[in-house]
């Protein structure tokens, strides 16, 4: 009786000693899952999408080279399946080449300003998307008349300058809400209150910016 009363009380500090370890050690696993992606962490993963430029050969028109820009996509578990995208535009009637080239600069710098709009603070996204709304304002005066009409969307294949079609209808899609939202630019650079129609193509725009900034399955 008297060896029983003499050892209770150290076998219960050491109980209590494991429990605070055990305590201890939760809260460092605790700790440890915290660090998994966060939304902020989001952005960490970016996406290539490029668009051919043409020029008239013998034998038809062939593609010279290439306008690519990288966005940030969502947080994806298996980044293995993000692969390069390209989006084939026509412009009629035809436009040189340097002037081809500025135009899808313009838009491509303003579908970036959108993308970075989406995930700021308000503040911020406002004058992003004014900072857009001037980069599509710019790529609509380059193209003057010419209309932009969306060709194919599909894979590039720039090592030998050729595009792999591949219907993906999230790109199509896309791609179609680019070439009308330039078309409204253009048509709000001649009509006496362009506001309207401004707003019409950064809806397009936005929409557009949406898709190509979202997560998908890639073919």
């Amino acid at each position: 009786m008297e060896s029983t009363t003499a050892t209770t009380p150290r076998r219960r500090s050491w109980t209590r000693r494991m429990a605070l370890l055990l305590v201890a050690l939760v809260a460092c696993l605790g700790s440890v899952t915290v660090a998994a992606p966060s939304p902020a962490q989001a952005s960490s993963l970016h996406l290539t999408y490029c668009f051919p430029l043409y020029k008239q050969m013998p034998g038809g028109w062939y593609i010279i080279e290439w306008h690519c820009f990288d966005i940030p996509v969502e947080y994806d578990p298996n980044p293995c399946c993000l692969t390069d995208l390209a989006i084939d535009y026509g412009v009629n009637p035809v436009l040189p080449q340097d002037i081809q080239r500025g135009y899808l600069q313009q838009a491509t710098t303003g579908i970036s300003l959108l993308v970075q709009a989406a995930g700021a603070d308000p503040r911020t996204a406002a004058v992003l998307r004014a900072r857009a709304e001037e980069s599509f304002l710019g790529a609509a005066r380059q193209l003057g008349g010419s209309r932009v009409t969306l060709r194919q969307v599909g894979i590039p294949d720039i090592k030998n300058n050729r595009l792999e079609p591949m219907p993906l209808p999230w790109l199509q899609a896309a791609g179609v809400d680019i070439a009308d939202g330039l078309g409204l630019m253009q048509r709000a650079l001649v009509e006496p209150v362009p506001l309207p129609w401004k707003k019409a193509a950064m809806a397009e725009f936005e929409n557009a910016a949406a898709q190509m900034a979202a997560r998908h399955a890639r073919g």
